[in-house]
């Protein structure tokens, strides 16, 4: 996955919080950014620690335009896209292909059901109906986004195939189309520290607390019991949010509980792609965001 971050973090040859030579190769860059211990108050310094109402009970600021932006903007016109034939499906099933169909029965299933049996019936179903493939294998590129459904056929119901931030719109798509509000759903870009790798969830508000659903893992976990988790951006239907600095309690709490037997097998699909996917992320923290179309 590609993640656009603030010039800043490269300033003063920092990334991350491993500090390098100026003349520092690119590799031994890429290298950094994979294998650093990332301390929160290092990442962003120009937010200071404060709780919200955010997942994992973080406040959060507008993040600068950047590569994000371009995913958010790109992938809300794919959704749109395929709506009007996903909406006929729904009416009609005889309007149906074998891809909307299954993804139509998970929606209207989820729309019976309220509150945390609606959460855990699209979490479960989403991870079953999608098999983990990074975009490398599937696409031949670093990182690409794809809707649950698309007008040219190659979305991640359609393939069966995808990677965390798939799993994570898919989830997004079939709650906001269930009747959950656009306003209680985030697509969220953390670190997990438990993996040692970069990773994308869906956040959705259940009452006053956040609850994640993960393709690793079938439960709901609540975003605050998660502090193996570094939340970094919360990507909303309408802006990109970056999370404020977690200050030296979280920083303190990197050691997370065993967590249950994870769905994505990280040792054979996840290693052969970080550093390839981090020069481009590198790439994209020193582009300027001046192209980037307005969300």
């Amino acid at each position: 996955m590609q993640f656009g971050l603030l010039k800043a973090l490269l300033s003063g040859s920092i990334v991350f919080g491993a500090v390098l030579p100026v003349a520092a190769t690119a590799a031994e860059r890429d290298l950094a950014t994979v294998t650093a211990s990332i301390a929160p108050t290092e990442f962003i310094e120009t937010i200071p620690p404060q709780a919200g109402s955010e997942p994992f009970g973080r406040a959060t600021v507008r993040a600068p335009r950047g590569a994000l932006w371009t995913k958010l903007a790109q992938i809300t016109a794919d959704i749109q896209a395929a709506k009007p034939a996903l909406d006929r499906c729904r009416a009609d099933r005889q309007h149906c292909t074998e891809a909307a169909s299954r993804f139509a029965d998970i929606i209207d299933q989820a729309a019976q059901r309220h509150d945390r049996a609606r959460l855990e019936l699209v979490n479960k179903r989403i991870n079953a109906a999608i098999d983990y493939t990074t975009d490398q294998q599937q696409w031949h590129v670093a990182d690409r986004w794809s809707p649950p459904l698309s007008d040219t056929a190659d979305g991640s119901f359609e393939s069966g195939k995808g990677d965390c931030e798939d799993f994570a719109i898919a989830k997004f798509v079939a709650l906001r189309e269930a009747g959950t509000p656009a306003a209680d759903l985030r697509v969220l870009i953390v670190r997990d520290r438990s993996a040692g790798d970069y990773h994308a969830v869906l956040g959705v508000r259940l009452g006053g607390s956040w609850m994640l659903l993960d393709n690793r893992v079938s439960r709901l976990v609540e975003s605050t019991d998660a502090t193996y988790f570094q939340p970094l951006f919360a990507v909303s239907s309408v802006d990109v949010s970056a999370f404020s600095a977690g200050g030296r309690q979280l920083a303190a709490r990197v050691a997370p509980p065993p967590h249950p037997a994870r769905q994505e097998p990280l040792a054979t699909t996840e290693a052969g792609t970080i550093l390839t996917r981090f020069h481009n992320f590198a790439g994209l923290i020193t582009s300027s965001p001046r192209n980037s179309p307005q969300v």
